[in-house]
């Protein structure tokens, strides 16, 4: 599939329109979008929650639901969740994209309020 980089405006291919896709359902508050009120995830709601492991398994299943529903080109085989600062944590995917049969790791996927004012 090919789309445009949200942030250059040049044409994105491959993985790396897939981990765009990903970031843009995973970081996008559900009830946000006018025509697709179901669209997205419900992570940033978890941020300021305690750190501990019942928030890992929370944000396991929000990622793996949101995917499930909206990013049919990936098959998840492992979400792994680390801390990052008090309402920041950082979601890694590996999986296997399904255009391409590959294995894929995509990470870097920060959720919360960042340093840099990101989300």
């Amino acid at each position: 599939m090919i789309g445009i980089n949200a942030e250059t405006g040049r044409y994105l291919s491959g993985n790396e329109h897939l981990q765009q896709s990903v970031k843009d359902i995973l970081l996008t508050p559900k009830g946000t979008r006018v025509l697709q009120r179901e669209y997205g995830s419900d992570l940033l709601k978890l941020v300021d929650r305690p750190q501990d492991a019942r928030l890992r398994l929370q944000i396991i299943r929000e990622t793996a639901t949101a995917l499930g529903l909206w990013e049919p080109r990936i098959r998840l085989t492992g979400v792994q969740v680390s801390w990052v600062q008090e309402g920041v944590f950082m979601v890694t995917l590996t999986g296997v994209n399904k255009e391409t049969n590959e294995q894929i790791r995509l990470e870097g996927i920060a959720i919360g309020k960042t340093i840099a004012g990101d989300h």
